[in-house]
């Protein structure tokens, strides 16, 4: 079996860096930019690079925008990772060093995916067809060469999956505690470094309660001892950040106050708020939304770009608040992003408090938000998170150049499509049933429970997703419909070949 998966493993490693490669390749042909000519040039890779960078030369995990806003800007551990990397192999070849790593990790999901299949489907040749599936069709090799944490985080949780899994299964006392340790270990990591994956840390106590429910001290030794291990690296930054900005901040505190330098204040928090009552698409809304903030930025007008934002938004929010009231707050808008490019222009952070604009503005973002989800019970919370899904789940997940662009149309390309179409769509629909199979609790948890929470809050709570954001839970998600999947197929062979 070990033969198996390395050979698998091996395989998908080699068609991820062949794809990648290719992606790259035609990326610069077409004439569209790369980054240091390594990776993709996407809007968040900077804000994981540069903090790196200047731990590497000033010894600050910081980006350089003016205030303590820029202690802050993101979750620092795959900013770590790009700074280690810089450590060994030098600034100039940071990237190419993470391509390298990411295909190694890569190389690991695949192989760890194998392990868990089996662990909890029993059978080494549906293992390798899932393992397959999800390693040699590039439906999850796509963001290897991106400077992204996508490029990690389906490794952690793999790994997190597998030590769970191990330490179910094993009788041994030491065995046991080193894996629910290194599980707790992996956890913290995959927090420190998306803080969303918090969600995956259900998986522990339910593991460990299970595993010791006969034991109450050793329960409770369990689960204090896990506890600590994974709180350790996150509350370790939440103290760090206390000390530079004197407060709380929160995990994620892109919309910091003192932000000067984009257009991430929170009135756009507050605007992205009243947007997602209807589930607006992240890119739809930075498509209308940017080039609005670009434009009074500038202390330009921008009566043109608020009238486009009008034009995007569906009727039904038309109908609801009437194209004045909704020109108003925009103008409003308008006039705190005037007030912020004093501070723009001087490379000056903003004030802390909230200047009072925009104060008035968020007041009646926040007031039109609560109204219409009152008033839109159904939308808001049936029809956008559904919505939601679709975008989620309904597509080929084939999100590189050469698939969608260099070689689309060609019929061993649409046939690859279609396969991971159908593949990635059939996946994420069987997900939900596998909370009804009869499956140890444990593992239930694991390969079920964790991704489905994961899932309902990017379509619920977050919204605003892109395709990549349901990457890190993909092969738990590949895992547990296979179960689904392998039960139905048993059940249908049963019945076509029941004796007479």
């Amino acid at each position: 079996m070990k033969q198996l998966a390395l050979i698998v493993a091996t395989i998908s490693t080699l068609l991820a860096y062949l794809a990648n490669e290719v992606n790259i390749r035609a990326l610069s042909t077409d004439g569209i930019q790369l980054r240091d000519n390594e990776t993709v040039i996407t809007a968040d890779d900077i804000s994981y690079i540069r903090p790196a960078i200047n731990f590497i030369e000033c010894g600050q995990l910081r980006d350089n925008s003016p205030g303590m806003g820029a202690f802050l800007a993101r979750s620092p551990g795959y900013s770590f990772i790009i700074a280690v990397l810089g450590k060994i192999f030098g600034t100039q070849n940071i990237l190419f060093a993470l391509k390298i790593v990411q295909l190694c990790l890569f190389f690991i999901t695949v192989l760890l995916l194998f392990y868990c299949s089996f662990y909890v489907l029993g059978s080494k040749r549906w293992s390798l067809l899932l393992t397959a599936l999800y390693g040699a069709t590039g439906i999850s090799s796509g963001f290897v060469y991106y400077s992204l944490t996508e490029g990690v985080t389906p490794m952690l949780v793999i790994l997190y999956s597998f030590l769970l899994l191990r330490a179910g299964k094993t009788e041994n006392r030491k065995q046991k505690l080193t894996n629910y340790i290194g599980a707790s270990l992996v956890f913290s990591i995959a927090l420190f470094t998306r803080p969303v994956l918090g969600i995956i840390g259900l998986a522990i106590p339910v593991s460990i309660y299970f595993d010791f429910r006969d034991k109450p001290k050793k329960l409770a030794y369990m689960i204090i001892i896990t506890g600590i291990v994974s709180a350790s690296l996150i509350t370790a930054w939440q103290i760090r950040c206390f000390s530079i900005i004197g407060g709380y901040t929160g995990l994620y505190p892109i919309y910091y106050t003192e932000n000067s330098n984009s257009c991430f204040r929170p009135t756009h928090q507050a605007f992205w708020e009243l947007c997602k009552s209807w589930g607006e698409e992240g890119s739809r809304f930075h498509g209308y939304m940017v080039p609005f903030w670009t434009k009074a930025i500038q202390g330009e007008d921008a009566s043109v770009e608020i009238n486009n934002i009008i034009k995007a938004f569906p009727k039904e929010v038309i109908d609801h608040f009437g194209e004045v009231r909704i020109t108003d707050v925009l103008q409003d808008y308008e006039k705190s992003i005037h007030h912020q490019r004093y501070y723009f222009d001087n490379q000056l952070p903003m004030p802390k408090e909230i200047p009072e604009m925009e104060a008035k503005t968020i007041k009646k973002l926040k007031g039109m938000t609560a109204e219409f989800r009152h008033n839109h019970w159904l939308l808001h919370n049936i029809a956008a998170p559904l919505k939601v899904y679709k975008n989620l789940a309904f597509h080929s997940n084939l999100s590189l150049y050469i698939f969608q662009r260099s070689f689309r149309g060609h019929v061993l390309m649409e046939l690859l499509r279609t396969l991971c179409f159908t593949v990635h769509s059939g996946v994420f629909v069987l997900l939900f049933f596998a909370l009804f199979m009869k499956m140890n609790v444990t593992q239930k948890t694991i390969v079920a429970m964790v991704p489905v929470l994961y899932i309902l809050y990017l379509i619920y709570f977050q919204r605003g997703i892109e395709e990549r954001y349901s990457l890190p839970v993909l092969s738990l998600v590949f895992i547990s419909s296979g179960s689904v999947l392998k039960l139905l197929v048993e059940k249908c062979y049963g019945i076509f070949n029941r004796k007479p």
